[in-house]
């Protein structure tokens, strides 16, 4: 089990143009922004318009119609990229320079996320579809720092953890993840604040006895087996109530994941409590925390959401009841992929619900992320 005082650090070891593109996809995706930082201004175009061909590169020796038929097995995505390596490719695979305005919503956006990988003064936003500048004021806990505009005028959880967790971004786990990869020692001063541990006290909802509730965030970065570059976080929750008896219904309604929660019945009406519900192994959650309270039993139990790279224990202690709740965020990723999707309540642009029966699903073996926390 975790330990609130030994929690390992955080930290491994060891002048200005404006293009504007106009994008449409079937979806009638067509985003236009002037608060976007351009790929490529049209002085860059016309400089490497005049950049001698890259004369070395065996690979563009090569016909042009080898060059295509290689190029063919590529994704749009890395199309595009590869594309945009040099003059020389360019004119290998009859592109122009601007062929990122043939791609689709998801496919720009996964753009945007490669092109930011070697800009640290760069994030891609799913929201404006554009690279902002970042903001070293920007982390989980000062949110309102944004430099996207379009921060403050979104009230739905898209692309939000639970509202009882640390409010953290998509961008803020990109970026802790860029930092820590690229050493860019200018950095290390964001890099600590964007790992920074989260602290918040307050009482329990949707109760009619009060509970103090002290909840903790831990974000961390870690290297896995493979040499890949993983963000986690422990989060802990834990109930109190001046030593008297915790009973189920005084935790009130709970989510750790958009998949498991507690006391879904007592926070709503009893038509949606269905037989499926109580039997569905979202139900997990529910029924080791009433083990443990109903039964007063000290011994912690664990358990993994199947949905999602989620890990979870639940003890009670004779003072309070814990609860802890670790989750891998993965590598370095676009806002569409499952690495991130899975863990939120809705997709990136508000277009799919994610909860027990519906939505992305990431397998992962249980105890595989609380491993990473002992």
């Amino acid at each position: 089990m975790a330990d609130l005082n030994n929690i390992p650090s955080p930290i491994l070891g060891n002048g200005q143009n404006h293009t504007i593109f106009s994008l449409q996809d079937q979806n009638g995706f067509s985003p236009q922004s002037q608060h976007e930082t351009p790929l490529h201004t049209q002085d860059e175009l016309s400089s490497n318009e005049q950049t001698p061909q890259n004369q070395d590169s065996r690979l563009l020796q090569l016909a042009p119609e080898l060059v295509n038929a290689i190029a063919d097995f590529l994704k749009p995505v890395d199309r595009v990229l590869f594309a945009q390596t040099c003059r020389s490719a360019r004119a290998k695979l009859f592109e122009g320079p601007l062929t990122a305005c043939r791609l689709s919503r998801n496919e720009y956006i996964t753009y945007l996320t490669a092109q930011a990988r070697a800009l640290p003064d760069k994030w891609a936003c799913e929201k404006c579809m554009v690279l902002h500048p970042v903001v070293d004021t920007d982390t989980p806990t000062s949110i309102s720092k944004s430099s996207c505009p379009l921060s403050h005028h979104n009230p739905t959880r898209i692309g939000n953890l639970s509202w009882k967790q640390i409010p953290i971004k998509h961008h803020h786990i990109q970026l802790a993840l860029k930092y820590t990869r690229l050493q860019h020692h200018g950095y290390d001063y964001y890099l600590k604040a964007l790992l920074k541990p989260y602290y918040l006290k307050g009482t329990g909802m949707g109760t009619d006895v009060p509970l103090e509730i002290r909840y903790s965030a831990y974000p961390k970065i870690i290297k896995d087996d493979n040499g890949n570059l993983k963000f986690l976080l422990a989060s802990n929750w834990r109930y109190s109530k001046d030593h008297k008896r915790i009973l189920l219904h005084h935790l009130g309604y709970h989510q750790i994941c958009p998949h498991l929660e507690w006391n879904y019945c007592n926070n709503c009406s009893k038509r949606f409590c269905d037989k499926s519900y109580h039997d569905s192994p979202c139900h997990t959650l529910y029924r080791a925390t009433e083990t443990v309270v109903e039964d007063r039993c000290k011994n912690q139990r664990i358990g993994a959401c199947p949905r999602c790279p989620t890990d979870y224990s639940v003890q009670l202690m004779p003072e309070y009841l814990d609860l802890w709740v670790f989750q891998d965020f993965g590598s370095e990723c676009s806002p569409i992929d499952l690495a991130w999707t899975t863990h939120c309540y809705n997709g990136p642009w508000g277009n799919s619900a994610n909860w027990r029966k519906s939505g992305p699903t990431l397998y992962h073996e249980p105890g595989s992320v609380e491993k990473w926390f002992d």
